[in-house]
């Protein structure tokens, strides 16, 4: 990551600044490898952008410059998209707000900065049908593992990678660190069965549970998913796991939309799967329950009307 940085900053005290930054984000705020990352690639570019100004004077119309740069991607000069024009600005206002807090500027000149608007889609859940398809397909049982907590448990990418099988018992997820900070336990086997039960066919052989406890054993209280540290890598093996049964690509979150929006359809109370899920609000949560279809059409059927 150190290298990134000089690529870009002719001045050292840039680059100790922007160092300091990222420790304490690590190191404090808690925050994963990969917004930790995200923060490095983004500020990485900044100082290569302002060269050898010192960054503690720039100006916001400088900062609006730099996030409507041309960026080059694969030979041709393209602005920055929408959503990776506000991933800039977020990076440059957190960075500024602590540059504030520690008395390094005045006033942060970047409270006043603003990306483009993004337009949020509704969360798409996997399909119930595909779902079964890609689940029962071969995939060792840290795959299997990792599929499962995303898609019954609702654990984000970062979460899973960080999980060890120490923390794994026959009924919960103990001790884990949830993103933004705090410990958190998750009653993995009741959400599990509350979803199985509203629709078996989730995982008629009930191959969750075994590739957990299978998993959790090989490991050894290591990694429950001994894989290199970029989360990264379950995208490219659930990529590669659809494509192997001709089904439509998905990502790894769409996991974490289909936990959420099962959960409602299985009539858990809203409020109870934001915490689950560990949402910020319940107003968050909200956004699945128009992801769940024909509520309507369901009820009606289930009682006989």
């Amino acid at each position: 990551m150190e290298q990134t940085f000089r690529q870009g900053a002719d001045s050292p005290g840039n680059w100790d600044l922007v160092r300091d930054y990222l420790d304490w984000c690590a190191d404090v705020r808690h925050r994963s490898l990969t917004t930790v990352k995200t923060y490095a690639d983004c500020l990485g570019a900044w100082l290569k952008h302002i060269g050898t100004s010192d960054i503690r004077t720039i100006s916001r119309s400088e900062m609006e410059s730099f996030v409507t740069r041309v960026r080059v991607r694969r030979g041709h000069g393209l602005i920055g998209k929408p959503a990776t024009q506000r991933k800039d600005v977020a990076a440059l206002r957190a960075f500024y707000k602590w540059l504030e807090e520690e008395a390094e500027v005045h006033v942060s000149p970047a409270r006043a900065l603003h990306g483009p608007v993004v337009h949020n889609v509704n969360p798409k859940p996997i399909p119930d049908n595909d779902w079964a398809e890609l689940w029962d397909s071969e995939m060792s049982p840290q795959l299997r593992s990792a599929l499962g907590l995303g898609f019954f448990c609702g654990l984000r990418r970062q979460e899973i990678f960080s999980l060890t099988s120490a923390q794994i018992t026959v009924s919960k997820v103990s001790d884990m660190t949830r993103k933004g900070g705090g410990k958190h336990t998750l009653p993995w086997r009741e959400m599990y069965e509350i979803l199985v039960e509203w629709n078996p066919a989730l995982d008629h052989q009930g191959r969750f549970p075994e590739a957990l406890r299978v998993a959790s054993r090989a490991s050894q209280g290591l990694l429950l998913a001994p894989w290199p540290t970029d989360p990264q890598t379950l995208n490219k093996r659930m990529l590669k796991l659809c494509q192997s049964i001709n089904s439509k690509s998905y990502t790894p979150h769409q996991l974490r939309h289909s936990a959420a929006t099962n959960l409602l359809r299985a009539g858990v109370p809203l409020h109870m799967v934001s915490a689950l899920l560990n949402h910020s609000s319940p107003t968050i949560t909200m956004r699945y329950v128009k992801a769940t279809g024909d509520e309507l059409a369901e009820w009606r059927r289930q009682r006989g009307l």
